[in-house]
């Protein structure tokens, strides 16, 4: 059994990679467009990602906020193309809910801005 500071240690790695993973497929989307190989990666790493998200899906923790809204926005590209717009609302408003008192960066306003994409879900 690993101790619970390894455990914890262990999910933030893994997390932060995951997190890098959908950074380079945002980036990826933006210089080439919204092919499928870029998301047929997240579409391979979907359960992974997910359990990123939960993992940042926590109360009282700016570092945890911050990196959630992160990963939702660099996820925006991908809900609506896989039509996934319902799991990407819950989460993005999730993650912003966690983020709500930090001050705004770029991550928060392009979570912000794929909400209204997902509104109608």
């Amino acid at each position: 059994n690993l101790d619970p500071a390894t455990l914890a240690d262990a999910r933030e790695r893994h997390a932060r990679h995951f997190l890098a993973l959908a950074r380079q497929v945002d980036a990826d989307i933006e210089v080439r467009g919204e092919g499928a190989h870029p998301l047929d990666r997240l579409d391979r790493e979907r359960d992974n990602l997910l359990r990123a998200i939960d993992h940042w899906d926590r109360d009282g923790d700016p570092d945890a906020a911050r990196a959630g809204v992160e990963l939702v926005a660099a996820l925006r590209h991908y809900w609506p193309a896989r039509g996934l717009l319902p799991a990407g609302l819950r989460v993005t408003r999730r993650a912003l809910d966690h983020a709500a008192a930090l001050p705004h960066d770029r991550s928060q306003v392009l979570a912000i801005s794929s909400v209204p994409s997902c509104a109608p879900c």
